[in-house]
C-alpha cells in the first residue's frame, strides 16, 4: 500500500487531516477509483482502483457481490505490510487487533464498510504511476 497526499475530510461536523492509502492491486482496467473504509476506522480510508464497469453505488449489489470480496482479500494481503510485530502476534492469537491506529492493518470486515466514488487529485495520479 502506498500513502496518498494528506487532505482535509469532514465527518460528524469536524475536520480531520486524513492520509488515505492506495491499494497497489488493480481490479480490471483500474480506471474507476473508489474510497473504501471500515466503519470503525472513519474518517480514514483506502483508495482502490477497479474496473470501469464497476458501479460504485450503495444501491447496486452487482459490484458489491463481484468486487467486495476481492477488495477484502487485497486489503488483507497488502495490509499485513503495515502491521507491527505486536499487531501480527495479536492477530495470530486472537484474530483481532485492539491497537487500532492509522494506518490500521485492514484485516477485518467485522465492523462493516462504506465505499463510494473517489476523484483522484493530480498528486494521487502521480503516486499511482510509480
Amino acid at each position: 500500500m502506498t500513502p496518498l497526499t494528506t487532505r482535509k475530510e469532514r465527518l460528524w461536523g469536524q475536520e480531520y487531516d486524513v492520509a488515505p492509502y492506495l491499494l497497489r492491486a488493480i481490479h480490471g482496467d483500474g480506471k474507476q477509483w473508489l474510497h473504501f473504509g471500515y466503519l470503525d476506522d472513519r474518517p480514514w480510508y483506502y483508495v482502490v482502483r477497479v474496473d470501469s464497469s464497476v458501479v460504485a453505488n450503495n444501491d447496486n449489489n452487482t459490484w458489491y457481490e463481484e468486487v467486495l470480496e476481492w477488495i477484502y482479500e487485497q486489503l488483507e494481503e497488502e495490509g499485513r505490510e503495515l502491521m507491527t510485530d505486536e499487531q501480527d502476534e495479536e492477530w495470530g492469537e486472537t484474530g483481532n487487533i485492539e491497537n487500532r491506529e492509522w494506518p490500521i492493518p485492514p484485516i477485518t470486515n467485522n465492523c462493516g464498510c462504506e465505499w463510494g466514488s473517489y476523484t483522484p487529485l493530480p498528486e494521487d495520479l502521480e503516486i499511482a504511476k510509480r
